[in-house]
């Protein structure tokens, strides 16, 4: 599930670093365009994770 969306990587990394370190596995899928960085970038985690990391990135107010 799509817990955080954005168009910046850097962000999309820094939800991922705090979901790591809170133990919760995720994946980053990066939409964006290669020439024009156009698009979005996806933070995914399980389903069972989801609530969870839902708090940790309202935390993180990016």
């Amino acid at each position: 599930m799509v817990v955080f969306s954005t168009d910046k990587d850097y962000q999309a990394d820094i939800i991922a670093n705090l979901l790591a370190e809170e133990g919760i596995e995720c994946n980053i899928l990066n939409k964006q365009d290669s020439m024009y960085k156009i698009g979005e970038i996806d933070v995914y985690v399980a389903q069972k994770d989801y609530a969870t990391a839902q708090e940790i990135v309202k935390k993180a107010k990016l």
